[in-house]
């Protein structure tokens, strides 16, 4: 039995709540109330969590002390191997790291977004936010996308089966679109990443995705 701790948004945890529909695993959805980006933990949670924030992950198992993992990509690989989502040799587990790494650094490039409240910064930050993601990460994914599709025939981003680093980056777009209304399927043209559009796609058209999108909590962020 798995317990995820988190506040009551998307953000660091919902790629792992993704992994978990996707695997049909079954978890307990622990949520703490969320009013803005620096919303704080009731001190009798923050004192039980290893590092005093969320998300936080409890491993129960019957007999056995309960175990706790904290630090949200730490929670995402172990999930990762529990559910056979990190690839299929120890290489293409270390490259399916490396995509996640790279969407966490996408998403450090969204920080400001989170923070102004001023509409005409705003615009001006969107607009720098999409030319530095669009540049950097999603022109790079497409093409690593392409070339995979060329040497295993699926559309995903290591090896020929879906893994975490493709949940990770589905999300950042699906999360983008939805907290501030980007989208990162277009280049700067307005042209398609015809193969960031297919994983997108083929993802979220998955009936026990498509049925915890349409169920989960409604948040901002």
């Amino acid at each position: 039995m798995y317990k995820l701790h988190d506040f009551n948004v998307r953000g660091l945890g919902e790629p792992i709540r993704l992994m978990f529909k996707y695997s049909r695993v079954e978890f307990d959805d622990i949520r703490y109330p969320c009013t803005s980006i620096d919303s704080k933990l009731p001190p009798e949670i923050k004192e039980k969590c290893p590092w005093g924030d969320v998300p936080m992950l409890e491993i129960c198992q019957d007999g056995k002390e309960t175990r706790k993992l904290a630090q949200s990509l730490a929670i995402g690989r172990y999930i990762a191997n529990k559910c056979g989502l990190r690839g299929s040799n120890e290489f293409e587990s270390a490259v399916c790291d490396e995509y996640v790494d790279a969407c966490a650094d996408l998403f450090e490039a969204l920080f400001e977004l989170y923070t102004e409240t001023e509409p005409e910064k705003l615009k001006l930050i969107e607009e720098k936010v999409l030319e530095t993601v669009r540049g950097k990460y999603l022109s790079k994914f497409e093409n690593i996308l392409q070339e995979n599709k060329r040497q295993n025939g699926v559309c995903c981003l290591v090896g020929g089966k879906f893994s975490w680093a493709d949940i990770y980056l589905v999300h950042r777009i699906d999360d983008a679109k939805i907290s501030h209304g980007l989208d990162f399927t277009r280049d700067k043209h307005g042209e398609k990443y015809l193969e960031l559009v297919a994983l997108y796609e083929s993802f979220y058209a998955i009936p026990r995705i498509q049925e915890w999108v349409k169920h989960r909590p409604v948040t901002k962020f």
